[in-house]
C-alpha cells in the first residue's frame, strides 16, 4: 500500500469515528426538526457549521487525492485538493456571513432599535425574538423585564408623586380652612354677642322705658340674633369635626343631670307650643365618661327638632338608662313624623325632614348632622325610626368609658 492509500484510509477511519460521533451526539441533542435548529445557542450553531465544513472539505479533498493518487503528477493533485478545499472553505465562510448577517446582525438591530425607542419613552414599545432560545432570546427577554419593571416603577412614582400632591393639596385645604373658621368665628361670633346683649338690655329697659312696639322690635332682635348665633356655631363645630380640629374632652359626668338642664332650657319654647316634655329614668344617676359640653349640645340639638316639628298638645320624651358597659339615650316625640324617602338622607347636613317653609323655616338642617358627628366622636351610634304623622324617635347609644381619650 502505497502512501496516498494510507493517508485516504487514515482519512476515512477519522471521517468514519466523527460520522459515528457526530451521530451519537445527534441522538442526545438533534432536534425533531429542522425547525428546531433555531433552539440550538449560537456557539453551538457555529460549532456545527464549521465542524460540518470542514468535514466536508477533509472529504473532498481526500476523494480529490485518491482519485489522482496513482498518477504521476501528485503536485498537481496537491493543488487540486488545496483548491478543493479552498472552494468548500470559501463556501463557508459565505455560510457564516449570512448567517452572521441574518441570524445575529438584523435581530441584534432591531433589539437596539426597541432599546433606542424605549429609551425616548415609548413605554409599550414591542420587544423582538424575545421566543427565540439563544442567546438573542435572552436579551430580549432581558429587554423585556426592563421595559416592563421601568414601566412599573414610572407608574409607582406617578402614583407616588400625586399621593403627595393629594396630601400637600389636603393639607393646603385644612390649613385654610382651619384659618377661615378662626377668622369666622372672631368676626362674627363678636358683633352678634354685641347685638344680643343690647338687644337684651332694651329688653329689659336698663336705660329707661321703651313702647311696647319698641320691646317688640328688641325682642325680635334678641331671638334673631340668638338663632343666627347658634346657627354659626352648628357650622364651626361642623366644619371643624370635618377638619379633624374638634377634640372632646372626656370626663365623668351624670347623664341625667344634663337631661335636667336641657329640659329646663327647652321649657319655654315647649309650652308656647303647648308641648309636654317627659323625662324617664331608671335611675337616680346614670354615669358616664364624656365630654359634657357634647352631650348637651347633642340632647338639645334633639329637643329642639322635636319640639319644632311636634304639633300642639303633642309630647316629647326623653329616656335615659344604662344597660352594661352602654348608655342609651332617646328622644321620642308625636310630631309630624319624617317620609320614608327622607328618612336615609337624614343626618346629612342640611338635610330637613320636611320641606314646608312653615315647619323649616327656623332650621338648616344642621341639628342631626352635628349629632352624628358628635356621638361619633364619642365612639357611639346613632338610628333614626319614624313614622309619618305619627312620631319620630331619635336613639343615641353611647359608651360607658372612653379608655384611649379620658383625661388622666
Amino acid at each position: 500500500m502505497d502512501m496516498s492509500d494510507k493517508i485516504v484510509a487514515v482519512e476515512a477511519d477519522d471521517l468514519e469515528r466523527d460520522r459515528v460521533q457526530l451521530r451519537a451526539e445527534g441522538l442526545r441533542h438533534r432536534p425533531a426538526s429542522f425547525g428546531h435548529f433555531a433552539g440550538y445557542s449560537i456557539g453551538r450553531k457555529l460549532k456545527l457549521m464549521f465542524g460540518t465544513g470542514v468535514g466536508a472539505a477533509i472529504v473532498l479533498g481526500a476523494a480529490a487525492l485518491f482519485a489522482i493518487g496513482g498518477s504521476d503528477g501528485a503536485a498537481d493533485g496537491l493543488l487540486m485538493t488545496m483548491s478543493v478545499m479552498a472552494v468548500v472553505v470559501a463556501a463557508i465562510g459565505a455560510m457564516s456571513i449570512r448567517f452572521v448577517q441574518t441570524d445575529l446582525v438584523h435581530p441584534l438591530e432591531e433589539v437596539c432599535n426597541a432599546m433606542r425607542e424605549l429609551a425616548e419613552g415609548n413605554r409599550e414599545v414591542h420587544v423582538p425574538h424575545e421566543d427565540r432560545q439563544d442567546e438573542i432570546g435572552q436579551f430580549a427577554r432581558a429587554l423585556k423585564i426592563f421595559r416592563d419593571s421601568t414601566v412599573d416603577r414610572m407608574r409607582l412614582e406617578k402614583a407616588l408623586l400625586d399621593s403627595r400632591v393629594a396630601q400637600e393639596t389636603a393639607e393646603t385645604s385644612s390649613r385654610v380652612k382651619s384659618e377661615f373658621l378662626a377668622n369666622m368665628s372672631h368676626e362674627l361670633r363678636t358683633p352678634l354677642n354685641a347685638v344680643i346683649g343690647f338687644s337684651d338690655i332694651m329688653q329689659h329697659q336698663v336705660k329707661g322705658p321703651l313702647s311696647a312696639a319698641y320691646q317688640e322690635y328688641a325682642a325680635l332682635i334678641n331671638e334673631s340674633g340668638n338663632h343666627l348665633l347658634n346657627l354659626v356655631s352648628d357650622i364651626l363645630d361642623l366644619a371643624k369635626i370635618e377638619a379633624g380640629k374638634f377634640l372632646i374632652d372626656p370626663h365623668e359626668m351624670d347623664l341625667v343631670e344634663t337631661v335636667d338642664l336641657c329640659l329646663r332650657l327647652t321649657q319655654r319654647r315647649a309650652e308656647a307650643g303647648e308641648i309636654t316634655l317627659v323625662k324617664s329614668v331608671s335611675q337616680p344617676q346614670v354615669m358616664l365618661t364624656a365630654d359634657s359640653r357634647a352631650c348637651k349640645q347633642i340632647l338639645l340639638n334633639l329637643l329642639s327638632n322635636a319640639v319644632k316639628f311636634t304639633r300642639r298638645g303633642g309630647m316629647v320624651e326623653v329616656i335615659a338608662a344604662p344597660d352594661g358597659d352602654r348608655v342609651f339615650l332617646k328622644v321620642r316625640d308625636t310630631g309630624i313624623g319624617i317620609p320614608a324617602d327622607l328618612l336615609p338622607r337624614i343626618g346629612n347636613a342640611f338635610e330637613q325632614a320636611s320641606n314646608d317653609p312653615m315647619l323649616a323655616r327656623e332650621g338648616t338642617g344642621l341639628g342631626l348632622a352635628l349629632v352624628k358627628a358628635l356621638v361619633d366622636q364619642h365612639g357611639g351610634r346613632v338610628s333614626i325610626a319614624s313614622k309619618e304623622n305619627f312620631g319620630t324617635t331619635v336613639s343615641i347609644e353611647l359608651p360607658r368609658a372612653q379608655p384611649d381619650r379620658a383625661a388622666a
